[in-house]
């Protein structure tokens, strides 16, 4: 059987496959799989070179943890074209620029507390281009910023402000024995023998 000999870039190492023990390498590489859709170059190397091997495209599926479907894509690709990477220009081409993202993130910085739905009607009207709020959650997302609830404390009235002046007047002096058997509760109910 003639063997294919594929050069493997890994960590600025370049490595001749065919040099290397299977089991070793599977050792190497199976921290570099992502549970991903697409394979990176790399993995697509190794992938490929398994399949040449004689490694059925299942047991690289469940090596590279990866649905069959995508060995075998991948496979297809490999054969066709006879290149590691995608070709430029598959997928659905994205709606926003990299400017626009940008954009997007400078109003998310400006306004902490707003919505996507209000960061929509912003960029429409700056840009004059229409993108949908999960698309604009989808761009804050990959910049890192999620979208998250301001926290709350207890509502407190002007008679709880005066309750807490009160009581810190009345105990200017108390020791840390004296504050055990405190319980701050923030203004909340507790009622042990039945519901409200």
């Amino acid at each position: 059987m003639a063997r294919s000999f594929v050069w493997v870039v890994y960590s600025e190492h370049l490595l001749l496959w065919s040099e290397l023990n299977f089991l070793g390498v599977l050792l190497v590489f199976m921290c570099s799989f992502t549970h991903a859709m697409v394979l990176n170059p790399t993995e697509v190397a190794i992938a490929v070179q398994m399949l040449l091997d004689g490694h059925s495209q299942r047991e690289v599926a469940r090596i590279a943890g990866v649905s069959q479907s995508v060995v075998a894509q991948t496979w297809r690709r490999y054969q066709k074209t006879g290149q590691f990477t995608r070709r430029p220009g598959q997928g659905r081409p994205r709606c926003t620029t990299d400017a626009d993202e940008r954009y997007l993130r400078l109003l998310a910085l400006r306004n902490r507390r707003g919505t996507a739905t209000r960061f929509q009607t912003e960029f429409q009207l700056a840009t004059g281009q229409r993108v949908s709020t999960p698309t604009i959650r989808n761009r804050l997302h990959n910049d890192t910023m999620n979208a998250r609830r301001p926290a709350t404390g207890p509502i407190l009235t002007r008679a709880h402000r005066i309750q807490r002046l009160e009581f810190t007047e009345n105990h200017p002096n108390w020791e840390m024995r004296d504050w055990e058997s405190v319980l701050f509760t923030n203004e909340s109910r507790f009622h042990l023998s039945s519901c409200d």
